[in-house]
């Protein structure tokens, strides 16, 4: 039996407030109509419901309020009070712009559907755009336009925009107009209408949720800054560092609907897609993916080429760094880590698993051998835990880095086995 009479608080203020705060805690669900009861009486019970009966026997012999339906004087072709009808548009919630369908009626919009003829969404409308259209209603709106910060009206405000513009034109002096991304041609069309009249004139454009990196990136690797379309449903294999594709990255309604195809078991034949997901975080993509490998977000760069740069390595923060992608480490900040005294496994020591597993298959075809999962994995970890403890010796011999000292191996197994065997054919 425990003999332990330590007594612990939750917080500061039921230490110090000691038995009124036990006493507040212990009615803090008790405020009911029932009084602190937990366990109402006959009596409770009646005078309750007679309170109930009550109340809405008073609502309704409240007069309601008169309100009028006026008709149209001019009633457009096609629509009837009281029947909805549909318009075509663009979601705007983020950069993917799927197509819509927004069902209307007496002109006020009550619903957002997704296009099924439109080419990116098919159909489909996320969370976000299904709950844009809330913004009409938004209590919080503006109703009018401001000037200065006081209500104006739209004639005061285009008289004042149109005086201002006309002082430019003729100063010659810059022109800025700035939006978020536009997707519609017609409002392209018309801004650069509107930015011809003016000989030194721009259009900026600024998302609350930038898309930039991915464009800068885009253009770095395929000379185009351009947002890409990923085509998951021609995929065999999916890798994903850190992008939640399935709940919010780009364009999740259209990679839902491939993804989906990519991965059907009941089709004819069945077809499913390997996914790896390596992020930081649990998210809706890595849920569903076949493998999820926890990364911290320093470590999400080193499995992507070119991240460890002359730039960022002098502030690189580890003992050791694992290459899990080709390239990731340029020559210059390799240079700079070995002054550092930081180790590098390099990628053609730390990747070549999958080299190492393509020779067992070309073995297994020659012999007709039939390795089970374990003898595969047994063979591998043999083979790279051996090779690892060659290249790390071999550097401290020779006092180079596991790079080069991978290299060096590498270069002269291949002379031996010139030497020893010839050239073939």
């Amino acid at each position: 039996m425990s003999t332990d009479h330590t007594k612990y608080w939750k917080s500061l203020e039921e230490y110090e407030a000691g038995n009124a705060f036990e006493a507040r805690a212990a009615i803090e669900f008790a405020d009911t109509p029932l009084g602190e009861a937990s366990e109402p009486g006959r009596r409770e019970f009646l005078r309750a419901a007679g309170f109930v009966f009550a109340g809405a026997a008073l609502t309704g012999c409240g007069r309601a309020p008169v309100e009028q339906a006026i008709p149209m004087l001019r009633q457009p072709e096609g629509i009837a009070p009281g029947r909805p009808y549909y318009y075509a548009g663009v979601c705007g919630g983020c950069s993917a712009s799927c197509g819509l369908l927004a069902k209307c009626r007496d002109g006020r919009p009550i619903k957002l559907e997704g296009n099924p003829e439109h080419p990116v969404s098919r159909g489909g409308l996320c969370a976000v755009g299904q709950a844009s259209i809330l913004g009409l209603y938004d209590s919080l709106r503006l109703q009018q336009p401001m000037a200065r910060g006081k209500n104006a009206s739209w004639l005061d405000v285009d008289a004042e925009i149109s005086t201002a513009l006309d002082g430019l034109r003729k100063e010659k002096r810059a022109v800025r107009v700035l939006t978020q991304t536009v997707a519609s041609p017609v409002l392209n069309a018309q801004i650069r209408g509107f930015l011809k009249g003016f000989p030194d004139a721009r259009h900026v454009v600024y998302d609350a949720l930038s898309a930039s990196p991915i464009l800068d990136a885009h253009r770095q690797t395929h000379g185009a800054r351009v947002l890409p379309r990923y085509l998951f449903a021609k995929a065999d294999i999916i890798a994903s560092f850190d992008a939640d594709f399935l709940g919010s990255w780009i364009s999740p309604v259209e990679y839902t609907s491939a993804y989906s195809e990519a991965r059907a078991v009941e089709a004819s034949p069945p077809r499913i897609a390997w996914h790896v997901q390596l992020e930081s975080r649990m998210s809706l993509t890595g849920a569903k993916a076949d493998r999820r490998i926890k990364l911290a977000p320093p470590e999400i760069p080193a499995a992507l080429e070119h991240q460890l740069t002359a730039e960022n390595a002098p502030y690189v923060q580890a003992q050791m760094i694992v290459e899990g992608a080709n390239g990731p480490t340029t020559r210059e900040a390799d240079a700079i880590l070995q002054e550092r005294g930081i180790v590098v496994v390099p990628d053609i020591l730390a990747n070549a698993g999958g080299v190492a597993v393509s020779y067992f298959e070309w073995v297994q075809d020659l012999q007709n051998f039939f390795w089970e999962e374990h003898e595969v994995n047994q063979q591998l970890q043999t083979i790279m835990v051996n090779s690892f403890r060659q290249v790390w010796d071999f550097a401290e011999a020779h006092d180079v880095p596991l790079r080069m000292a991978a290299y060096m191996m590498a270069v002269d197994r291949v002379a031996s086995a010139v030497q020893t065997r010839g050239i073939w054919p």
